[in-house]
């Protein structure tokens, strides 16, 4: 698990991230179809439904889901005071969107099985690890999680720093890869009931950048037509996780 020293230089990191405006706020991803089409299926016709944006950012996310999903209610919680600041401003006036600064690592600490569903979306893999904030998010929801991020089919988990130079030396975030046996075992340990992996391969083509200090994702095709995701030397293994709690 991550260490307290850990967390704390994440935090500077995504502060820094924020500071420089290296995060693009309203862009549509393919990833929000894989997620919008999942999420459908499982809320139906119902309304009202208290959904949790766990690692919510600015709310690019919730900016996308209040549109798929009117009728529900969505809470941002996000540890960096801007990225909350941000999606206040954004969303005056909408009844049913609230963004609260809190922390993945203590959500319990605030809330109850207040969530009938939560989301983690593209947050995990930046994260030291996923136990204790996995952990957090079951003991918060009464229905389903849903999570985007990078895993691997082995018995292995695959830790990864990333120290960018424009960063500081000292300041680093995680590119993780986690094990998919491992990851539902430890679901299945804390109480959830079903734990699920569905791909989200892409279906187009990024370019990559011809300055190697720049971190952006690029595409390269296989023989099949299949295309691998890679951001500098990693592979990103993207996977939408549904764990039934």
């Amino acid at each position: 698990m991550g260490t307290r020293e850990d967390n704390e230089v994440c935090k500077q990191a995504m502060r820094k991230l924020a500071s420089e405006g290296r995060f693009c706020v309203l862009k549509r991803e393919r990833q929000m179809d894989h997620l919008e089409d999942h999420l459908g299926r499982h809320i139906g016709d119902r309304k009202g439904l208290h959904i949790l944006d766990a690692c919510c950012g600015q709310g690019r996310l919730i900016h996308f889901l209040s549109k798929f999903a009117p009728e529900q209610n969505f809470l941002g919680v996000d540890i960096v005071e801007d990225f909350i600041d941000e999606g206040r401003e954004r969303f005056r006036g909408v009844k049913n969107v609230r963004f609260e600064r809190g922390n993945i690592f203590d959500l319990s600490d605030t809330y109850g099985k207040d969530f009938d569903i939560c989301i983690n979306y593209k947050t995990l893999s930046w994260l030291p690890s996923y136990e204790e904030p996995v952990r957090q998010m079951i003991n918060v929801t009464r229905e389903r999680i849903y999570i985007t991020s990078l895993f691997f089919e082995g018995d292995v988990d695959f830790s990864v720093r990333v120290h960018e130079n424009q960063m500081g030396r000292d300041v680093y975030t995680y590119l993780n890869t986690y094990s998919m046996p491992r990851f539902t075992e430890y679901c299945i340990g804390l109480g959830a009931r079903n734990v699920e992996f569905h791909d989200m391969k892409l279906d187009l083509d990024l370019p990559e950048s011809e300055d190697p200090d720049v971190l952006d994702t690029f595409t390269r095709r296989l023989d099949d037509g299949q295309r691998l995701e890679i951001t500098g030397v990693v592979l990103l293994n993207w996977k939408l996780v549904v764990i039934e709690v």
